[in-house]
């Protein structure tokens, strides 16, 4: 529950940063396939309860590093690594 809080009080703010359309905003979140289920249920009732898009990108959280690096499109990254 405490990780859906953080994650709340970091995506709330991003909402207006990444317009998906005028009508509904867009948040980005790489997050390591290890966290897919997890994340995938928080975006879910996230997404729910604020009208918000959440485009979801699982895999290692090396490969995600890499392309955050290559296109810096993540609003929010999850990593599974602690470095």
């Amino acid at each position: 529950m405490k990780f859906a809080a953080m994650l709340t009080a970091v995506a709330v703010p991003l909402c207006a940063c990444s317009p998906k359309d005028a009508d509904k905003p867009q948040i980005t979140v790489y997050a390591a396939a290890s966290l897919n289920e997890a994340i995938s249920e928080i975006a879910a009732d996230f997404s729910q309860a604020h009208d918000v898009d959440v485009a979801l990108n699982f895999a290692s959280s090396g490969s995600l590093a890499k392309q955050i690096l290559a296109t810096g499109q993540a609003d929010i990254y999850l990593s599974a690594n602690p470095r």
